[in-house]
């Protein structure tokens, strides 16, 4: 559903893995899954390795698609859905609110996202242009170090909710690293 659809670059960018990758990690992937049914040494961390890179890939993916629905908002559940994910409805109270604080230190800020429980966070160095997942929280505080002192960085959060479902992205919000 990626192939050939008009609200995606062609070629993607090279920060994105082609899907013709994707299909060779898979590949590997399931190689490595009949591998470790002989239970030869080193299968089961070839089989380990191989999947943590088809996750990789498909974050990577994820990534893209989310890029194009942040681009064109009218007719973000429209570009979703063409590229085979599950949308569900906006919710009426609008996106969470979150901030960004600089911190005590050289190269740190402090993001805060709205909602209780863990949060996703995505950060970009571009106002969301190009976007890179960051490691999530168990809440809606997260430290950010070691950042280029005098850079302007965006963030934003959104909570996963019960059952592995997500809320909604916050706006982005930035700073410059003190």
């Amino acid at each position: 559903m990626l192939t050939g659809n008009a609200q995606f670059p062609v070629p993607y960018p090279s920060i994105i893995v082609s899907l013709a990758q994707l299909i060779a990690d898979i590949d590997d992937y399931d190689n490595a899954i009949t591998d470790n049914e002989t239970h030869a040494d080193g299968t089961s961390e070839a089989m380990r390795l191989a999947g943590e890179i088809v996750h990789s890939d498909l974050i990577s993916i994820m990534a893209m698609v989310q890029a194009a629905m942040d681009l064109d908002k009218p007719n973000a559940i429209l570009t979703a859905t063409n590229a085979g994910y599950d949308t569900k409805t906006q919710s009426i109270r609008g996106p969470r609110k979150a901030n960004c604080f600089r911190g005590e230190e050289p190269g740190e800020l402090i993001v805060w996202g709205e909602g209780a429980g863990p949060h996703d966070w995505q950060e970009s160095l571009n106002g969301g242009v190009t976007v890179q997942n960051i490691p999530g929280t168990k809440g809606g505080i997260k430290t950010v170090t070691g950042l280029i002192s005098d850079k302007r960085y965006w963030y934003r959060s959104r909570t996963i909710l019960p059952g592995g479902s997500y809320g909604e992205w916050s706006e982005w919000v930035s700073e410059v690293a003190p």
